[in-house]
């Protein structure tokens, strides 16, 4: 992910950086300036393809250590993006060993509709036993008379159109073990375009070893594997979900088809007006999530969406143009929750009004988990009113603690205009403060036994402030004049 000037950078990469708008998030606009000659121009919006846009594309590669061995786990995996009358016109051609010029080739035949996973394989039976790819695919090319395909992890695979190569995998006239990045090479591996046109990669040798690519820990993305009870475990054993308000783009919001917040990120701690910062999610291996509203009881959403999902309550006006609620007043509930990791990306989906973040949609609310780590996750959503969604969470230091541990606490003056505040809490004890400012960072961290805090090295601004007492915590607003 690169912090990038959305307006004045436009397509300014670098190639470390992929030299690609399509993965990265933001309102990027694509400038075409012709100059002189007139000039016919061919894109592909909102995709990092080498070549101009066809209605056939490479979409997998595979290179499988099966149990069959030989080169019974060999195929690849085309993707209609249209209707295509006469696939005979493409073929799939392998640039073996560095060479610039085309080796075993076999013509596609038949036809194929908008939609269709077409598969060239060189043993379908052992493809079937690996991957179950007869229940996968809608089209089967069989290329094992002209061995295609017979690539060994580091050699080229290309689509061609009526000879002229429209789409590859590797660079033509490179040997992958001379020239590619290490992660290209699929030697006993896979690689894989993802939804944005974006090719990543198993490591190599994943699947040494297996029965079958479910029992790689890297499986082949298009094939269905139950592994449901992973995304469980990480939501379970995470603890305490929160929004991730100190982080850039922790709220974005996009097209709903598509998958990058291009309108709109959240910069750190904007939505500290509202109900939601102090909200947290919990769930639990029987299928259940609780929210916890905070100690404010209250959330933050869109008024259509939170007005459908609780209609038993008394509507009111909006709290902005924007038609949400700011602080909409509501208690502690539990929903129910299920998985899924049968598409592109793992699902949790709401079994009724529950959603992660700002309220945008009610009953099923699905969302595609896009990115995770440790006690981490990025998850996209379309809302009631048809827009992406997207929301950053982490269990890190839970902004709001279980009514047990949560310190009854008082801040005056606040805001403050000198260089004192007094804070009172009714438990004895040495109070250890921390103070944050709304980018995250720590500026402040101090214990004290007695009411008063030294704030005079704080600028003017907005902050969060921490104050613990025998294991009690508070985590609340600060405003320096």
């Amino acid at each position: 992910k690169y912090t990038v000037d959305a307006w004045n950078d436009q397509e300014g990469f670098s190639s470390a950086q992929d030299g690609c708008t399509a993965q990265n998030g933001g309102a990027f606009d694509r400038q075409i300036v012709v100059e002189g000659e007139t000039m016919e121009v061919t894109y592909c919006w909102n995709t990092c393809a080498d070549y101009g846009c066809y209605p056939l594309r490479l979409q997998g590669i595979m290179d499988f250590e099966t149990p069959a061995e030989g080169s019974g786990g060999k195929g690849t995996h085309l993707y209609a993006e249209a209707d295509i009358a006469d696939l005979s016109a493409y073929s799939v051609s392998m640039y073996n060993n560095g060479s610039d010029t085309a080796g075993n080739t076999v013509v596609l035949s038949g036809s194929a509709s908008a939609g269709d996973h077409i598969l060239v394989y060189r043993d379908l039976d052992a493809l079937n036993a690996y991957m179950g790819a007869s229940d996968l695919y809608q089209i089967f090319i069989d290329g094992s008379v002209d061995e295609v395909p017979n690539g060994n992890g580091d050699d080229t695979v290309a689509l061609l159109l009526n000879g002229e190569v429209v789409d590859r995998y590797g660079d033509i006239g490179v040997d992958g073990d001379d020239g590619w990045s290490d992660a290209n090479i699929y030697d006993d591996s896979w690689g894989y375009r993802n939804a944005l046109s974006v090719w990543y990669w198993a490591p190599t040798n994943s699947s040494d070893n297996t029965e079958t690519t479910c029992d790689s820990e890297f499986p082949y993305p298009f094939a269905v594997c139950d592994t449901s009870s992973e995304v469980v475990d990480f939501l379970v054993n995470a603890g305490n979900w929160r929004v991730q308000a100190e982080a850039e783009g922790h709220m974005g919001v996009g097209p709903g088809d598509v998958f990058f917040a291009q309108w709109w990120n959240a910069a750190p701690w904007d939505k500290a007006h509202t109900g939601l910062y102090d909200d947290g999610w919990v769930f639990d291996a029987d299928g259940f999530v609780t929210h916890d509203t905070g100690e404010d009881g209250a959330i933050y959403g869109k008024k259509d969406a939170i007005d459908a999902a609780w209609p038993d309550n008394t509507p009111y006006a909006a709290d902005n143009d924007d038609g949400e609620y700011e602080n909409y007043e509501l208690a502690d509930y539990t929903d129910s929750y299920t998985v899924s990791t049968a598409g592109d990306y793992n699902t949790v989906t709401m079994g009724s009004n529950g959603t992660l973040g700002f309220h945008t949609a009610t009953a099923g609310q699905e969302y595609q988990v896009l990115e995770t780590g440790e006690g981490y996750m990025y998850v996209r959503n379309v809302g009631q009113d048809g827009n992406s969604w997207y929301g950053k969470f982490t269990n890190a230091e839970y902004l709001s603690t279980s009514d047990n541990e949560i310190l009854d606490m008082r801040i005056y003056p606040n805001p403050v205009n000198g260089n004192y505040i007094t804070i009172l809490t009714p438990v004895e004890g040495l109070k250890d403060v921390e103070v944050y400012s709304v980018t995250g960072r720590k500026l402040l961290d101090t214990t004290i036994n007695n009411n008063t805090l030294d704030v005079s090295s704080l600028n003017s601004g907005f902050y969060m402030i921490k104050v613990t007492i025998e294991g009690q915590s508070k985590v609340s607003k600060l405003i320096v004049r």
